[in-house]
């Protein structure tokens, strides 16, 4: 997911609108959630352009198909696939506090970018630059102190601390790692 400040409050990305879907006003979404199953119970989001918007569309979900292999919603007063169209890659809002809360060990990604990574001892290695996901794991992009980017698995092996408060990461670096 990701941030974006609004109004006095943080709302989070959990979707992006890919196209319309039919000719009675629904429209196909890529999910930025962890679940597929938090759609079925939105009732209200909001739509913006960009991550950055200042003030997004608020949007009453009507109805949600949620199948295997895709994601449709249907908004109250979006009735016809020209309307429906219009939202094309839009990113679908929510308020922060309104986001799914997660289990130990699992992190939003937009919690993780742009946190410090460091080593045990405390020397700094760089920052957190994306999150790519992975199927086995996800993988931390890494900006190094040298300059260079350097991909780490979000594995405990590698992962002794994630410090969200302090707004760091600590890492044991496998061996040879930074020289690649």
């Amino acid at each position: 997911m990701s941030k974006n400040q609004q109004q006095g409050g943080q709302y989070v990305a959990i979707a992006r609108i890919l196209s319309a879907v039919g000719t009675e006003g629904w429209v196909r979404i890529e999910s930025l959630s962890h679940s597929s199953g938090r759609f079925e119970q939105l009732e209200r989001v909001y739509a913006a352009r960009t991550l950055d918007e200042e003030y997004p569309i608020p949007l009453a979900v009507d109805e949600v198909q949620v199948e295997p292999d895709r994601i449709d919603l249907a908004f109250l007063g979006i009735t016809d696939a020209t309307k429906a169209q219009e939202l094309t890659d839009y990113y679908l809002l929510i308020p922060e506090e309104e986001r799914a809360e997660l289990g130990e060990d699992h992190y939003y990604i937009d919690d993780l970018q742009g946190l410090r990574v460091v080593d045990s001892s405390g020397a700094d290695i760089g920052v957190v630059l994306k999150v790519l996901p992975n199927p086995a794991n996800d993988l931390l992009k890494i900006r190094h102190s040298n300059g260079k980017q350097i991909l780490l698995p979000m594995v405990k092996a590698f992962i002794e601390l994630v410090d969200l408060e302090e707004g760091r990461i600590i890492v044991n670096l496998p061996s040879g790692l930074e020289e690649i």
